[in-house]
């Protein structure tokens, strides 16, 4: 069965935006989470980022119903920091549509695990 016209280059559905993050750190982190405000879908988790390494995830728009901050977390000593990712990113009309990916910088660990980042949306 060959290839269906049309769909050259597809990697990720229509319904699911695409996270790249880069640890550019030393550092090995652990359990980074993302999800939606207010959202009922399972978190999207990396386990383990080791030093300069990257990683993609997807997440689910497909039942988005309002504007949505995606947010990132981790979690060290029991405490759990949060990062907002991008601001109100999916309105629901938009959210079966192609979404522009976001790159994620993790440029700093801090000493209590809180981490510092910069976000990109990729051209």
């Amino acid at each position: 069965m060959g290839a269906m016209p049309g769909m050259v280059g597809i990697t990720m559905p229509a319904n699911v935006l695409v996270l790249r993050i880069t640890n550019t750190t030393d550092k090995i982190i652990k359990n980074i989470q993302f999800n939606y405000d207010e959202s009922n879908m399972k978190d999207v988790v990396i386990s383990t980022l080791k030093p300069n390494q990257n990683k993609q995830v997807g997440i689910s728009t497909i039942n988005i119903k309002k504007d949505s901050k995606i947010k990132m977390y981790n979690e060290v000593d029991g405490k759990t920091y949060s990062y907002i990712i991008r601001d109100n990113s999916i309105k629901s009309e938009l959210s079966k549509q192609y979404m522009i990916p976001t790159s994620i910088y993790i440029n700093k660990v801090n000493d209590n695990g809180e981490l510092e980042i910069t976000t990109k949306l990729e051209e």
